[in-house]
């Protein structure tokens, strides 16, 4: 959990260059669980490695963060990040749909949501 917390903080501070070696580092793959998988793909997120991310998408790891609303909510960020868009907007409405109710921060705060904030999906 610190590994994948200490990375996103490095991201949110424009320090993806930072936070992809600290990951490199890190995380080992395959992982073994959930945060880790995460963890995982959040270094291809910073990357922009669309190859890896998919490879990535094993169903138990993308049901697990389904039933997430906050991890939903970072893989919106994460696709909105590498600008896609409908994916992005899918992974939101899950977050929401889950209970993800802090409509401040994904309207306002959360800079790597810029990319869909015009949509109107986002909007609704």
């Amino acid at each position: 959990m610190i590994i994948f917390w200490k990375a996103l903080v490095l991201l949110y501070n424009d320090r993806s260059d930072e936070a992809y070696k600290f990951l490199k580092e890190s995380v080992q793959e395959p992982g073994h669980d959930t945060l880790e998988k995460l963890s995982i793909f959040l270094k291809y997120i910073i990357k922009g490695d669309v190859d890896k991310l998919n490879s990535l998408l094993a169903p138990d790891f993308v049901k697990a963060v389904q039933m997430d609303c906050q991890l939903s909510m970072h893989m919106a960020a994460f696709y909105s990040y590498i600008g896609e868009k409908d994916k992005s907007l899918e992974w939101l409405e899950n977050a929401v749909s889950h209970g993800f109710i802090n409509y401040p921060f994904l309207n306002e705060y959360d800079r790597l949501l810029k990319t869909i904030r015009g949509e109107e999906r986002f909007k609704s």
